[in-house]
Order: structure tokens, then sequence, then C-alpha cells
């Protein structure tokens, strides 16, 4: 029988107090990360002890700054830091961290046999696991689904993108390296993020005997993160409504004062006018906290859905039953906040089961941030642009300001069943010449892969509506659109000053036009500013959904 080199004692004891109560003041450890990621206050405050973030990735190393050759280069996998011997092996350095840190999400794909190599994971210089590459990330090595698994279940299991929401914290150090035999042919794909903490924080590192004594602990997140309920176990004291007709051109506001502090904790409706894919997208949200408007969205894409409803289940937001949506993202406001519903078609629209549901929240003034999010549609944006048939770069949002950039929706309708999102995310911040993430393509940062079309949802991760690479069109699914959805809780992005999140336009086709919405959610503090604003002549354009629309 094959061995791996990770064998935890059985856990004894079960975790007490496992979401209220962490090891230490503001010492990380596996269980405070845990409850972290699982506590839907957590990012709605500046990161205490503070870190930055950072993407480790097989990108072409051709890749470096916009104005140097090289800045679409697509050559993207077994690229790594450097090769090591070790003993009689062949070590490839993914990723290599000086602590404090964590890991916060680890994802992989493979082609051929590159799904026989082997992972290695060294914490503080010390080997901790060592296991078949799929199994260590996807395969439930460490813990079971959802914090390990595998996107989509409908897909064939080697051609998934395989992810791990675990965080493996390191107090000095951490190395991961990729180790196969000699002349094992086939491609490997990564993408890791890791946190590097402010100078002396003090980090419980992760090793065997660790997991094992958390093992109540990571069983309690992945049955609160499987419930896809994030918010529901905070109290709230005050629900309002909304339901009724809203005529074309009318809206419908609801507001909340309260001095000291509160938050949004759940935001519901069902929208309908008959017309559904245009109602989605022509039918408006917008949010203002404290004075200051954060969000302006269509529904469709605020609630995750697109304009093309397929249902879902996601841990900030879901799409519950036909027509119903709902947003769980904490937002809070320390003395107003508003809600509207803004009705820029040309038809009445008609709301029903709608809430607002509100509850305390414990507002501080030097850490507390409002929830944001900007919608923006490149409509009839070419692809392979130009004579020289050239890649270039979307831009979802450019933020001023010190926060959190925290998810992405992005609803796509193409003509052609060739692969629209070869390109990588690039993620400069605070200025930075060469962007601290470089990632290996568009589908890579779902965490899918392999442009497959097979929908699936996870906490952090959906595809609710999916063509890709090889769907025939016109036939048993002539859909042409496409809604991904990746949002983020330890894995959230820090800034101090800016943030600027692009994606490549990287298509295999050559002169089509796509239509490519984008939607970027983020915490700022009050007083931030982001790029792109209302636009009513983008909602009232008429959607396209197949090739007859």
């Amino acid at each position: 029988m094959k061995k791996n080199r990770f064998i935890p004692a059985l856990a004894t004891s079960v975790a007490i107090g496992f979401f209220a109560a962490t090891n230490a003041a503001d010492k990380v450890t596996l269980r405070s990360l845990l409850a972290e990621m699982t506590d839907p206050d957590a990012n709605t405050y500046l990161p205490s002890p503070r870190y930055t973030a950072r993407l480790w990735s097989s990108h072409d190393r051709r890749t470096t700054t916009p104005d140097a050759d090289g800045w679409f280069a697509n050559n993207d996998h077994s690229k790594f830091i450097r090769s090591e011997t070790v003993g009689d092996c062949t070590e490839d350095v993914m990723l290599d961290a000086e602590g404090p840190g964590a890991i916060t999400r680890f994802w992989i794909t493979v082609s051929g046999k590159a799904g026989e190599g082997k992972i290695r994971v060294y914490v503080d210089g010390r080997l901790v696991a060592e296991d078949n590459c799929l199994k260590l990330v996807s395969g439930g090595m460490f813990c079971a689904a959802p914090l390990s698994d595998s996107v989509s279940h409908e897909s064939p299991y080697e051609r998934r993108g395989h992810d791990l929401y675990l965080p493996i914290p390191y107090a000095k150090s951490c190395k991961v390296a990729y180790v196969r035999k000699p002349g094992t042919k086939g491609s490997f794909y990564y993408n890791v993020e890791t946190r590097a903490y402010q100078a002396g924080t003090e980090v419980e590192s992760f090793s065997p005997d660790v997991l094992a004594r958390e093992k109540a602990a990571i069983d309690a997140a992945n049955r609160k993160l499987a419930r896809g309920l994030n918010g529901t176990d905070k109290p709230t004291d005050e629900t309002l409504s909304f339901d009724g007709e809203v005529p074309a051109g009318a809206s419908v506001t609801r507001t909340i004062a309260r001095m000291g502090g509160a938050a949004i904790r759940r935001i519901a409706m069902s929208v309908d006018a008959g017309q559904k894919p245009q109602t989605l997208r022509s039918t408006v949200i917008e949010l203002s906290f404290d004075g200051e408007r954060t969000v302006w969205a269509p529904v469709g894409e605020f609630f995750g859905c697109g304009y093309t409803y397929e249902a879902y289940s996601s841990w900030f937001t879901s799409c519950p039953g036909v027509g119903r949506m709902e947003s769980r993202w904490t937002m809070p406001f320390e003395k107003e906040c508003s809600v509207t519903v803004r009705n820029l078609g040309d038809a009445p629209v008609v709301l029903s089961a709608t809430a607002m549901e509100v509850g305390p929240y414990r507002w501080d003034s030097a850490r507390s941030m409002h929830f944001g999010a900007c919608w923006h549609e490149y409509a009839d944006a070419p692809s392979r642009k130009g004579p020289e048939k050239l890649q270039y770069d979307y831009d979802y949002a450019e933020l001023e300001g010190e926060g959190l950039f925290v998810g992405t929706t992005l609803a796509i309708w193409q003509p052609t069943a060739k692969w629209w999102g070869e390109g990588d995310e690039k993620v400069f911040v605070d200025g930075e010449a060469s962007p601290s993430y470089i990632g290996t393509g568009s589908e890579d940062y779902y965490g899918y892969a392999w442009g497959r079309y097979n929908v699936f949802d996870h906490p952090f991760l959906a595809q609710p509506v999916g063509i890709g690479k090889g769907r025939p069109l016109n036939q048993d699914f002539p859909r042409q659109n496409v809604v991904n959805i990746r949002n983020r809780a330890l894995d959230a992005i820090p800034f101090g000053k800016s943030i600027r999140f692009h994606m490549e336009m990287w298509h295999w086709a050559e002169d089509v036009k796509l239509d490519f919405a984008p939607l970027a959610c983020w915490y700022m503090r009050p007083g931030g500013r982001a790029n792109h604003g209302a636009d009513p002549a983008a909602v009232r354009r008429p959607v396209r959904v197949d090739a007859a629309s």
C-alpha cells in the first residue's frame, strides 16, 4: 500500500467556542483563521494584525510590466521559482515565503501525467506534508469539502480546478515544491495565495499535530460553509420590505437611521416583468452608507445570476429558487443607510419577497469600512483587437482609498464556442509597477479549469451559467452566456492607497464581438473612490442571450 508522509494523530477533543475564541490575543493560528474565514464581519474592519497579500503562480515569466514585451505572454504552466535537488529528487519550488504568514488559497490543474506528481509543503524548514498533488489539494488529505474540493463535479476529475481553502499558517517560512519522476510528460498549473503579516506578529505554525488538534474546528467550519448562509447567525432586529410594482423610470427606497452603528445582514428579492433577462439587467440596486453611494449595479449581477437566471448557492450570494435572489454581505454603517431599487427598463417591474434585514454592528471609527460594488459593460468588445490581432486588458475596477478587495462577478455573451478566457488577472496594489498578482487564465482565477462549461457552485466560487471551450452551440445548449463568480474571505486583497484589478481579453477567436460585464466588490474606509459609477445607458442596452436574440 502506498503511504503518504502526512500521518496526523486522531483528534480526541472538541473545540469549545470555536467561532468566538482564539488561542491568544492577536495570535494567528489555524483556528483563528478558520474563525476569521467564517465570520461575516471580519472583512468589514481593517485587518489586525496587518498583512499584505501575494499570488504565486505558474504564469509566463515574460509578463513583467505593461510597457515590456511579453505582457500578454501565455506559456503559463510549469514555471517555477527554481529547481533544487533534495535527496534523490528534484523539487520545483512553487512558493518560497518568509514568515510570519499564511497560505490562504491553493489552486492547481494538470494535463497528461503531471497529475502523478507530488507536492511537498515545508513549514519553518520542516516537511509537514507530502502526497500526490491532486490528493493534497482537493482529495481530502487535510480535510473534507468544501475546504478541499474540485470544480466542476460534472467535469472529468482530471479536467477540474482543484481548490484548497484550508489555511496553512507559518511563523518563520513556508516552501512548497512540486516533484515528479524524470521524463513525466504533462503540464502543471498553480495559483497559491499568501498573506505576509507585519513583523512581530505571533503565528502558531501549521503541523500534523495542530491539524489533528483542530479537527473539530475544521469540521465546524466545513459545516458552516456548506450551509452557505453567511451572516445568518448574527442577530437582526428590523426588517424592511419594498414589495410592489415599480413603474418604468421609477424607484423605491428604504432608509434606516441608527446612531452608533448597525449593518445590513441580508437583502432578498424577486424581480419580475415578464421579460426576465432584460429585467435583471435594467433593474438597478443602489446602496448608500452614511451619505455616500457605494453600490450601483444591475440586480442580476449584484446577486450573482447575471441576466440568464440559474439557481446556485455561495457563501455571500445565492439564488435559492426561480427568480429569488439573496445577498448576505455584511454592510455596516455608522449613522444611516438606504437601499434603492430603480427600474430603468421600459416596462413595470414587480418586486416580491423582498427583505432588508438590519442588526447590531460595532462601528469602529478607526477600522470599520463601507461595502462597495461597481459594474460596467464592455459592449461589442472586439476579440484579438486590431489588424495585429492583439490582446488587451479589461478594467474591472480601479479604487482609491484604503480597504480590502473581496470579489468579482462576470457576465459574458459571445457568439462562438471558442474559448474566451485565456487571459490572466493582473492586480496592481498601491501603485506598484509590476502587479503582485499575475494569474494563469480567467477560469483559473474563478477556480475551475480548461474552459469547461460545466456548472458548479462552492462557498467562494460559482459558474451558475456556463458555456466554454468546445461546447456545441444551438443544439442541446444554445445559450452563449457565461456567469463566473469568485468572492474572497481569507484571500481578500488589502490595499493602503489604491488597487487596480485588470483581466486580459485573450480570446482564441478572431474578429468576434463580446459583451463583457464585470462587477467588483470591496470594503473601503469612508471617502474611498471607484472609477466606475452609475451608467443608465448601459443597463438599458438590450441584452443578448443566444444566437437568435
